[in-house]
């Protein structure tokens, strides 16, 4: 059921892709919605969601979120959660074994 949900959130998460896509195309241009963020709240956030399903892209890599101080930013959650998105998937995918693990 875990890994089920979790495909479930990674295809949400294209299909916002497309759309913010086709907006940025789209006549009026790609609208952001700008929202103070505690940047270390919203990562370990994030990542409590999307652990279990990057995990088990790659068997043997875990996900290590560092330890900070509270970082307050500026940011469009949605384009930057596409961003994470991004990164993510692509140092779960490209990890190699032996390194212990993708460290954030």
């Amino acid at each position: 059921l875990d890994l089920i949900l979790g495909d479930v959130e990674r295809l949400r998460s294209q299909i916002g892709n497309v759309l913010r896509a086709a907006q940025i195309d789209g006549p009026f241009g790609l609208k952001t919605n700008l929202e103070e963020t505690e940047l270390y709240a919203y990562l370990e956030d994030h990542l409590a969601a999307r652990r279990l399903g990057l995990e088990r892209m790659q068997s043997g890599v875990r996900l290590e979120l560092a330890p900070s101080a509270p970082v307050w930013v500026r940011l469009d959650r949605a384009l930057f959660r596409q961003a994470l998105d991004n990164l993510l998937d692509n140092a779960v995918k490209y990890a190699r074994p032996d390194a212990g693990g993708v460290h954030i």
